[in-house]
């Protein structure tokens, strides 16, 4: 019997394209912020679905 494969429901694919934009958006954003004189923070915000 062979294994099904199926795609997880729920989850993104970010192809390389679009994730090179996504990274120099980020970039800017963050250097941005820098300029200004912020530091960053890291919270748990995006992991909170799964430690709830």
């Amino acid at each position: 019997m062979g294994l099904k494969k199926k795609p997880v429901n729920g989850m993104k694919d970010i192809l390389p394209a679009e994730m090179q934009i996504r990274d120099y958006v980020q970039q800017v954003i963050k250097d941005t912020y820098r300029n200004f004189g912020f530091t960053p923070i890291e919270t748990l915000g995006r992991y909170w679905k799964f430690i709830q």
